[in-house]
């Protein structure tokens, strides 16, 4: 599959994200540690974590994607305060070779990372930026095995 379409994919695969209800959905407290992973059916290869925030409160989370041995390919890590979130990193644990993207659905853009970002790389991007309750931010490689945290008072 050429390189153009595995992007087309992800951005459909951003915006079913953003409409959809996932089943597998885990949900973690605002806290200074990372939230523990959610597993989805590997069919789908979306990771969905909601964080409870609070004004004023520092949180952070991670978010990743699992192949059918319970690998983690790709993780979204995620730190901010109430809504305002500061900023993401994605990290390719073990997802093929492509390029890094980070996005949220407060804005609906997509931030282009590393092309070359292979197994071991992580990529932050810096967001600083009050988002809507219930925005999500998410990060894959190539639009592939999309982790996600949603953010919700």
């Amino acid at each position: 599959m050429n390189r153009s379409v595995k992007v087309l994919l992800g951005v459909v695969a951003a915006a079913l994200i953003a409409v959809l209800p996932l089943a597998g959905t885990a949900t973690a407290s605002a806290s200074p540690r990372p939230a523990t992973s959610a597993t989805v059916h590997p069919a789908t290869q979306v990771a969905n974590v909601t964080i409870h925030v609070k004004p004023n409160v520092a949180f952070s989370g991670t978010g990743c994607t699992h192949n059918i041995f319970g690998t983690q390919l790709v993780c979204i890590y995620v730190n901010g305060t109430g809504l305002v979130v500061n900023y993401a990193t994605v990290t390719n644990k073990h997802a093929p070779t492509g390029q890094a993207l980070i996005s949220d659905t407060y804005d609906g853009i997509t931030y282009g990372g590393p092309y070359n970002f292979g197994p071991g790389k992580a990529w932050r991007h810096n967001f600083y930026l009050h988002m809507s309750n219930n925005s999500k931010v998410c990060g894959s490689v190539s639009g592939l095995d999309v982790a996600c945290l949603t953010i919700h008072s």
